[in-house]
């Protein structure tokens, strides 16, 4: 949930234009491809981010040895 959020805060505009533009039309089939696209773009943060600690681990553990 935070990485989502945190992809929608980096480009708020678009998030508030994409919205604005299914309300206003009731088409949400660009509102859902935006929205399917945040996501995955928020899994992707997600699984560097996990790949980041996860050889930052390492690291450290190679290094205590």
């Amino acid at each position: 949930m935070i990485s989502l959020s945190q992809v929608i805060e980096s480009k708020r505009q678009l998030y508030y234009d994409q919205l604005k533009q299914a309300q206003s039309s009731l088409q949400v089939d660009s509102w859902l491809i935006y929205f399917a696209d945040v996501v995955m773009k928020a899994q992707e943060n997600v699984e560097e981010l996990i790949e980041f600690s996860l050889q930052k681990n390492q690291t450290l553990r190679y290094i205590q040895q």
